[in-house]
């Protein structure tokens, strides 16, 4: 049976050639959404392809942290579900790179049933909850920030409190099967009431839809990803990918993988890594494609 991979890019053209390159395989099909902000011709690309069924989504303007992303994730999981049933649907970034063959994570996929979704900690922080207690409205000035905050909070406004449910984090990236793929996109009304006018609902609408659902005691996660997104951590993460992500609490984004890191990335169980750059080293990039091409 065919695997989906859906993949979120917006730049890195040479990056997005490599990572298509890795994932061109019979039993896959890829989709592709690239961000409208970007305006280089991938016709190359889509000509090189040679295996894999290919299908390129409209394109957006994805703000980082901002509900469009939630929408571009629910559009690409839209269009793959209704093509077809997939095996697994795997979310994947234009800086993401599978460290290990497709045989191989076909072969591992074929014989497991869960859902590999990062979760952070068993419970969420507070200070992360108040990102989607009440309505983060995009105000220029920060008078009306201000002023917005405070009525809600004379007002009581608790969006969490209302949905009943308990809120989860984790990482956005996911590898997840047919009938979860179906049930978050079943879901889409939900998901827009409850985080739109929020910040950073990509790294908790998935989790939380999941792990409130019939489909919880199918989630693959020991809900303590935080400590492992590492390079160094001998444990991987729950959706089965890699990154160097040391200090969090003061960083917005995971350190980009350098040509030195490739010996104990490739050594890891994980399926898929992240980021990369062919910007700041283009050298670890053509030694994973080169050597998973080889195999």
């Amino acid at each position: 049976m065919k695997q989906a991979y859906l993949i979120m890019a917006h730049d890195d053209i040479p990056l997005l050639k490599k990572l298509i390159g890795l994932l061109d395989y019979p039993d896959n099909d890829i989709y592709l959404h690239l961000d409208k902000k970007c305006n280089e011709d991938i016709s190359d690309i889509q000509k090189g392809i040679l295996h894999s069924g290919f299908y390129r989504i409209p394109s957006m303007d994805v703000k980082w942290g901002g509900v469009e992303v939630v929408n571009c994730e629910l559009n690409l999981l839209k269009c793959a579900t209704e093509n077809k049933h997939y095996r697994y649907y795997h979310l994947l970034s234009g800086h993401d790179l599978p460290i290990k063959t497709q045989d191989i994570i076909h072969k591992w996929f074929d014989e497991n049933e869960r859902n590999y979704v990062s979760f952070y900690r068993p419970v969420m922080r507070e200070n992360a909850l108040y990102n989607y207690r009440i309505y983060h409205f995009q105000f220029k000035k920060y008078f009306w920030v201000r002023l917005s905050r405070k009525l809600q909070s004379i007002l009581r406004i608790d969006r969490i409190k209302k949905s009943g449910l308990q809120y989860m984090k984790g990482s956005q990236w996911f590898s997840v099967t047919d009938e979860a793929a179906r049930y978050i996109v079943k879901k889409e009304k939900l998901i827009q009431k409850l985080f739109s006018y929020t910040r950073c609902p990509d790294e908790v609408f998935i989790q939380t839809i999941l792990y409130n659902s019939y489909l919880k005691d199918k989630l693959e996660a020991d809900f303590h990803d935080i400590e492992y997104r590492t390079l160094s951590s001998t444990k991987v993460m729950g959706n089965k990918r890699v990154m160097d992500w040391p200090d969090a609490l003061h960083t917005a984004h995971p350190r980009t993988l350098l040509r030195q890191d490739y010996d104990l990335l490739m050594n890891r169980s994980a399926f898929f890594a992240r980021k990369f750059d062919s910007k700041v080293d283009s050298k670890i990039i053509d030694m994973i494609y080169n050597d998973l091409k080889k195999q």
